[in-house]
């Protein structure tokens, strides 16, 4: 369960995606994989990734077109430890690594806000990371991952009138 401070600080459609995860059965337990797929995702569709997880790794099931568009690349259908360093950085590949083992081996939702510099231009992303399992008491087998850009509104400076 994520504290009520950090929930407050997503951006609304994380937020949406958080109370819908509750909702499916975070109070009672993990909720389960066939739940997740049968929910209209349509929302944040393009702004998600899946993971599936077997046998210890990680797959990329689907990488969302805003992702693909965003960070040039699409790594749907590749193993997490088989993307080459030149697309996902050491650093990088180890913040998701612990992303995902943490949600995987605590059954507990995973949310950060970043900044970086995409494409020559600084960003804020947030990114929220939901578990769920095949059957009640069963390993984690899938994470659901919603990231999106956070939309600033512009600084507007107002002049201060000179008198000569």
């Amino acid at each position: 369960m994520l504290k009520q401070s950090v929930i407050d600080s997503m951006i609304p459609p994380l937020r949406d995606l958080y109370a819908l995860w509750q909702a499916l059965g975070w109070d009672q337990g993990l909720p389960l994989v066939a739940d997740v797929l049968r929910v209209d995702l349509a929302r944040w569709r393009p702004n998600a990734v899946i993971i599936e997880r077997r046998d210890g790794t990680y797959w990329y099931r689907w990488y969302g077109p805003a992702l693909r568009a965003a960070f040039k690349t699409d790594l749907t259908g590749l193993a997490l430890d088989s993307i080459p360093e030149s697309t996902l950085p050491a650093g990088q590949r180890q913040l998701i690594e612990y992303e995902f083992a943490t949600a995987t081996e605590r059954r507990s939702p995973v949310w950060r806000s970043y900044k970086a510099q995409f494409g020559g231009e600084d960003q804020v992303w947030q990114r929220l990371v939901l578990p769920a399992a095949p059957a009640e008491g069963e390993p984690v087998s899938l994470i659901l991952i919603v990231a999106a850009k956070v939309e600033t509104p512009p600084v507007t400076v107002k002049r201060i009138p000179t008198f000569s």
